[in-house]
């Protein structure tokens, strides 16, 4: 899509919270994480997965790392970025109201338990994988409709501020069909995991872009 326009997610964040929770309503991770049983319905899938978007997208919007895709006034694509020093701020901000959430839903628990370690798990990815490399962390990216382009102009701007900074892309992606979209963004498979250590568990596959030099970037 040729008029697809790429902004900050300021103003935009209720329709970017409906972007990502339609493009991962049936995310196997995501539905495991919040203990979303199989046979739930949409309703509830769409429910439970606004709520803990909103608690996450919210914050980070603060973080100037939140980006939407318009076509007109439209928003068909959402992406949440973060640098990796504000990972930390973020992840403070988002525990006291996901804690709360947890409590007072159905299977809270359950969930809250797999959150915890899914977090230290793929806290530990992050410091094996980069070291002491700052970069920047792709958490979530969705579009209303895919192979029309929009993903791949989001993840284009995405790239272009890692290539302004000079930072690394570190991403922990939950669907195998998507390695093939981010190879052609420049990421590389670095390993695969549980998303927690449970034999049932979804598969993560850690992947990173190392940033391209700027003056391979510039303008002619």
């Amino acid at each position: 899509m040729s008029n697809v326009q790429v902004i900050p997610c300021f103003g935009h964040d209720k329709a970017a919270i409906d972007v990502l929770v339609d493009a991962f309503i049936d995310d196997d991770a995501m539905c495991f994480i919040f203990s979303i049983s199989r046979d739930a319905s949409l309703k509830t899938r769409h429910n439970v997965m606004n709520r803990n978007f909103k608690m996450g997208l919210t914050p980070a919007i603060g973080f100037n790392g939140t980006f939407v895709a318009l076509e007109g006034a439209t928003v068909i694509g959402a992406c949440v970025t973060l640098l990796s020093e504000h990972l930390a701020p973020w992840e403070k901000a988002t525990s006291w109201p996901y804690l709360k959430d947890f409590i007072l839903h159905p299977r809270g628990m359950k969930a809250l338990r797999r959150l915890m370690q899914s977090e230290k798990l793929t806290a530990a990815a992050k410091e094996r994988v980069m070291g002491a490399r700052p970069y920047v962390y792709l958490y979530q990216i969705g579009v209303t409709t895919r192979g029309a382009g929009v993903g791949g102009a989001v993840m284009r701007e995405v790239c272009r501020v890692a290539d302004v900074l000079q930072r690394p892309i570190f991403l922990e992606n939950s669907k195998q069909a998507n390695v093939p979209f981010y190879e052609r963004h420049g990421f590389v498979m670095k390993e695969t995991m549980g998303i927690i250590i449970n034999d049932d568990a979804p598969t993560l596959w850690i992947m990173v872009r190392e940033p391209v030099a700027a003056e391979l970037t510039a303008a002619p």
